[in-house]
């Protein structure tokens, strides 16, 4: 049976071909959403899976007394005293510490002035040396780590012993 251009002009064959092209665009589009479905189910998933870490991170946070603000009881950044009270946090004696030249501060455009302090502390493990910088920058106002250059340290006692040479900046 051959299908001719009079074939198409018969109702008969659209009767017959309409519900099928339907049936055929309806399967398309059916399986087209289940798609999109089954990404978006995937994306709600990971977005969930993402509040709840983040949750899980501000919870430590106010487990160990971090601030969520981010200034709310910082306090103004006084060179020794400040670096004292940063080793005693983390556990370093301030005799391994020594307070090498600052440089002359810049001043901004809006007048204040920006300082930049360099500290040696000598026979320290990393842990301690991040909690230093952490205990810095989460407890002082505009203070922030610009630098760090660690060696071995000279005391062959551990491996775990390092030397490190920081750079901070603060603006007053």
């Amino acid at each position: 049976m051959d299908i001719t251009k009079d074939d198409f002009k018969k109702p008969e064959t659209w009767a017959i071909l309409t519900p099928a092209l339907l049936l055929i665009v309806a399967m398309f589009f059916w399986f087209s959403m289940n798609k999109a479905a089954n990404a978006a189910e995937k994306e709600i998933k990971n977005a969930a899976r993402a509040t709840e870490a983040a949750n899980g991170i501000i919870d430590i946070k106010r487990k160990s007394n971090i601030d969520l603000d981010g200034n709310a009881g910082k306090r103004e950044f006084e060179t020794v005293s400040s670096f004292i009270e940063c080793a005693q946090a983390a556990g370093i004696a301030s005799s391994n510490m020594k307070k090498l030249s600052g440089e002359q501060p810049k001043t901004l455009r809006n007048g204040q002035k920006e300082y930049r302090e360099v500290i040696e502390i000598s026979n320290i493990r990393i842990e301690q040396l991040g909690k230093f910088i952490d205990f810095a920058e989460s407890n002082f106002l505009s203070l922030d780590c610009t630098d760090i250059s660690i060696s071995p340290s000279a005391n062959k006692s551990s491996k775990d012993r390092w030397s490190a040479v920081v750079q901070f900046k603060h603006i007053k």
